[in-house]
C-alpha cells in the first residue's frame, strides 16, 4: 500500500439490487463497523457454549448449568451489539486494524470470565494465560490433568482454539491482502485477492469457500480419528485442534495417549492440512485448479520441509542399523508438529541429541505456509529472504546486473520485499525481548529462548524445561508465564495489526475522554 496515499476508503459492500448480507450490517443504529465485528465474536462465543451445555448433557452432566447461563449471556449481548451496530458503506482501512485487535480482546475477555464462572482454576492468571493459549492457537497449557476437567469444559478449551484456527485463517487470506497491508500475497492463491475490497463480493464469497473448507477439513478429520479408533468426544476435539493447529489435548499424553498407528498418522495429516495453504487449496478444488496447486513453489519447500526434516530428524536421533518404522512416524509426525505449529506430540524430544532438537527449533521459527492456520515467520517470508540474499550475493559480484527477487518463478517487488524484511526485524526483537523477559524472571537459558520462539510463533511446547512430559509451562515461575503472554497474542495476529490497531484504539480512547472532559468543564462553566 502507497504510505502517501493516505488511508484506503473502501467500496460499497454490494453492487446492485440489494443483498441480506447488506441490510445486515447497515441495520443497526449506531455506525460502528468495530461494534458489529466484535458482536459477532462474542455471539461465536455464545454458540460455542450452547455447543458446550449439549455436550455436557449427553456424557458426564458436569457444568450443564452454568454453561447453559454462559451460553445465554454471550449469545444476548453479542447478538445485541452485533444487531445495534451498523456497518457504513464506506470505512477505512485503519477500522480493520481496530476491529481485529478489539474482537480478539474481546473472545479472550468472554474465555477468561467463562473459566472465573465455572470456577476452573485456582489463579485468575491461569484463565488468562489458558484463553490467551486457547484463542491464539498455542499449545502451551496450565492444566496439569485434562482428564480430570468435564467434558463440556474440555470442548469448551477445544473449541477456542477451533475459533481462533479459523479467525486467523480468514485474518492473513483476506483481510490483511484486500486492505492492501498484506506481505503474504506472494503466491497464486494470494495474489488472486489482493487488493481486493475487503466488503466486496469477491472478498466475502472467499471468505465463505475458506470456512466451508475449513468445516469439512474438521468434519474428515473427525472421520479419520473415529476410524482410527478414538472415541467420538476425543475425535471432535483433536480434529478441532489438529485443523486449527491448536494442539490442545484431552489427555497429558497428546497423541501418545492412544499408541495408534492409525491415529498418529491420521494426526499427521490433518496437521500437514492445518499448515498448508487452504487459499490454494479452495483453488485447487475447483474446475482446472490443480495446475497451481503443483506449480505453488511454496507449496513444494513444505513439503521438502516436513519430509525432509522428518528424514533428517531420524538420522540424528537413531542410530542408522536401529531406525524403524515407529522411528519414521513419530520423526514425521514431531517434524509436521513444528512446521504446522500445531504443538501436539506422541513423546518427549528431551532425550534427542542437540542436533535433532534445533533443527526442530528451526523448523518451528519458521512456521506453516502463507495462508493457513498455523503459525510462526511463515515459510513464504523465508523464501523470500533467501532470494533477497540471493541477489545481494550475485549483486556483489556483478553490481550492474539486474536481478529480481524471486520466490519460485514469481518476482517479488521490492515494497514487498522491503515488508518481509520489516517484519523480519519486529520478529527477531519481539522474540529476543521476550527471551529476555522469561530469563529475568526466572527461566533458565535454553528454556527462555526456545519458549520466546515457541510462543510467537504459536507452537507451545520448547526445550529445555518446556519439552512435552517435563511439566510443560507450569515449570516456569507466573511472571515468566505472563511474559509470553504478548508474543502469543502478536504471534497469532501479525505484530504490525496489533501494534497498529492498540494504538489507534488508545489515541481513540484518548480523543474521546478529551472530548467528554471539555464537554464537562464548558457545562461547569455555564452553571
Amino acid at each position: 500500500m502507497d504510505r502517501n496515499a493516505g488511508p484506503t476508503v473502501h467500496e460499497p459492500l454490494v453492487r446492485g439490487p440489494e443483498r441480506w448480507t447488506a441490510r445486515v450490517v447497515r441495520a443497526g443504529r449506531w455506525e460502528s463497523p468495530v461494534g458489529f465485528v466484535v458482536g459477532l465474536a462474542i455471539l461465536s462465543c455464545g454458540a460455542l457454549a450452547t455447543g458446550s451445555c449439549v455436550l455436557g448433557l449427553v456424557t458426564d452432566g458436569r457444568d450443564v448449568s452454568q454453561f447453559a447461563i454462559l451460553g445465554v449471556l454471550w449469545c444476548l449481548v453479542g447478538a445485541g451489539l452485533a444487531h445495534q451496530c451498523r456497518v457504513p458503506l464506506r470505512f477505512r482501512s485503519t477500522t480493520a486494524f481496530v476491529g481485529v485487535f478489539a474482537a480478539w480482546t474481546a473472545v479472550i475477555v468472554v474465555s477468561i470470565t467463562t473459566y472465573e464462572f465455572l470456577g476452573t482454576f485456582a489463579h485468575w492468571d491461569d484463565s488468562v494465560f489458558e484463553s490467551v493459549a486457547g484463542f491464539t492457537t498455542t499449545a502451551t497449557t496450565v492444566v496439569e490433568n485434562p482428564e480430570a476437567m468435564s467434558r463440556s469444559t474440555l470442548f469448551w478449551r477445544a473449541g477456542t482454539q477451533w475459533v481462533g484456527g479459523l479467525g486467523a485463517l480468514l485474518f492473513v487470506v483476506a483481510v490483511l491482502p484486500s486492505i492492501g497491508v498484506g506481505g503474504l500475497d506472494v503466491t497464486d492463491a494470494g495474489q488472486r485477492y489482493s487488493g481486493t475490497s475487503l466488503r466486496s463480493r469477491r472478498t466475502l464469497l472467499q471468505l465463505r469457500r475458506l470456512t466451508l473448507l475449513y468445516i469439512s477439513l474438521t468434519a474428515a478429520g473427525i472421520a479419520l480419528y473415529l476410524i482410527g479408533g478414538m472415541g467420538p468426544f476425543d475425535a471432535i476435539t483433536y480434529a478441532a485442534t489438529t485443523i486449527s493447529t491448536g494442539g490442545f489435548a484431552n489427555h497429558a499424553g497428546s497423541f501418545g495417549h492412544f499408541r495408534s498407528t492409525t491415529v498418529e498418522w491420521a494426526g499427521f495429516g490433518g496437521m500437514v492440512l492445518g499448515g498448508a495453504n487452504l487459499a490454494l487449496v479452495v483453488r485447487a478444488l475447483r474446475p482446472g485448479g490443480r495446475g497451481p496447486l503443483w506449480r505453488s513453489f511454496e507449496l513444494r519447500a513444505y513439503l521438502l520441509v516436513i519430509f525432509g526434516g522428518g528424514a533428517a530428524v531420524t538420522l540424528l536421533t537413531e542410530s542408522p542399523d536401529e531406525v524403524t518404522h515407529e522411528a519414521i512416524r513419530r520423526s514425521l509426525f514431531h517434524v509436521a508438529s513444528a512446521a504446522s505449529t500445531t504443538g501436539h506430540f506422541v513423546g518427549g524430544w528431551g532425550d534427542w541429541e542437540v542436533g535433532g532438537q534445533m533443527l526442530l527449533l528451526a523448523i518451528i521459527g519458521v512456521g506453516a505456509m502463507s495462508g493457513s492456520a498455523g503459525g510462526g515467520f511463515r515459510l513464504v517470508r523465508a523464501l523470500t529472504l533467501v532470494g533477497y540474499l540471493r541477489r545481494e550475493l550475485v549483486l556483489q559480484l556483478h553490481p550492474r546486473a539486474v536481478s529480481p527477487v524471486r520466490v519460485g518463478r514469481r518476482i517479488v517487488s521490492d515494497a514487498l520485499v522491503s515488508r518481509m524484511i520489516g517484519y523480519q526485524a519486529q520478529y527477531l526483537i519481539v522474540a529476543a525481548t521476550g527471551a529476555i523477559a522469561v530469563a529475568a524472571f526466572g527461566g533458565e537459558l535454553v528454556t527462555a529462548m526456545s519458549a520466546a520462539i515457541s510462543a510467537i510463533a504459536n507452537f507451545g511446547p520448547a526445550l529445555g524445561d518446556l519439552v512435552p512430559g517435563s511439566g510443560g509451562i507450569l515449570q516456569l515461575p507466573r511472571p515468566a508465564r505472563a511474559a509470553l503472554l504478548p508474543l502469543m497474542f502478536l504471534g497469532r495476529l501479525e505484530i504490525a495489526p496489533v501494534l497498529v490497531g492498540a494504538a489507534l484504539a488508545a489515541s481513540e480512547i484518548t480523543r474521546r475522554a478529551a472530548n467528554l472532559r471539555e464537554r464537562v468543564q464548558d457545562r461547569m462553566a455555564a452553571d
